[in-house]
Parts: C-alpha cells; structure tokens; sequence
C-alpha cells in the first residue's frame, strides 16, 4: 500500500473516535497481519521499490553514458575530418612548385639570374662573395620598389 493511503489497524474501540483512515479488523486478521510470514512480504516489497529506485538511477546514468559515448564519437569524427583535411591541403602544396620548407617558390626574374650569373660566382660562399650578392639583391629591390 502506498504510504499516504495507509490503513491503521486496531482490534477493538468506538467508531466516533477514530479518523477516516482506522479499519477495524477482526482478531485473526491482525494476527495474519502481523504474522512472520507477513514480515518478510514487506521487506520482500521495501527491497523491490529499493531495486527499482536503483534500477531507474542505473538506467538514468545509462542513457548519461550513452550520450558521453555518442558526444565522443561526433568529437573524433571531427578530428578525423580535420586531420583528413589538413593531410589533404598539405599534399596538395607539395604537389605545387614550392621549397621544402612548405612556401611556395616563386622563380627569380631572367633579369636576376643573368645578372646574377654574370657578376657573381654562385658557388663561392665566402663572406666577401655573400655580402656583395646580398648589396646587389638590396639594391635591386630598392630599384623595383
């Protein structure tokens, strides 16, 4: 029974004095009532509204995890998505002209390299050598700007 609808029970007394809610009972009755056997129903029954109680906490944290899990797969999804578009953006660079360092090489205008080639000894890399490029190839960008 419902714990807001329960029945007291008593043996013997007037009517006029008891609430609403008083049943009278004959003897055996209550002696059934509140036999050993009896007993056990009721805490057989307090444990299977505890069972359900948890039962529905189980279920409640379930479905929690269920979204947890699904919320995690939308987040790798995600991450593969990006992973496979950056690998693609970075094949698609290095199938450009470009340097290894990952920039596109814009080659030198023919102007430069011939002059280039015909002042300068491109395989000598003394410090004379590199500062006179270095003067000529600021000078040119100054004369471009």
């Amino acid at each position: 029974m419902a714990q807001s609808e329960q029945i007291k029970v008593e043996s013997s007394s007037s009517e006029s004095e008891k609430p609403s809610n008083y049943v009278l009972l004959p003897e055996t009755v209550k002696a059934k009532l509140c036999s050993p056997e009896c007993e056990s129903w009721k805490k057989s029954l307090e444990e299977i509204e505890s069972l359900k109680h948890q039962l529905s906490e189980l279920s409640k944290n379930f479905e929690n995890e269920k979204i947890a899990h699904a919320l995690r797969q939308v987040e790798l999804t995600k991450v593969k998505s990006c992973k496979t578009m950056v690998k693609q953006l970075v094949s698609e660079r290095r199938n450009k002209n470009k340097t290894g360092l990952g920039f596109t090489h814009e080659p030198m205008p023919e102007s430069i390299t011939n002059t280039l080639s015909k002042n300068f000894n491109t395989n000598d890399h003394s410090p004379e050598n590199e500062a006179r490029l270095k003067e000529f190839l600021r000078k040119k960008s100054d004369d471009e700007h």
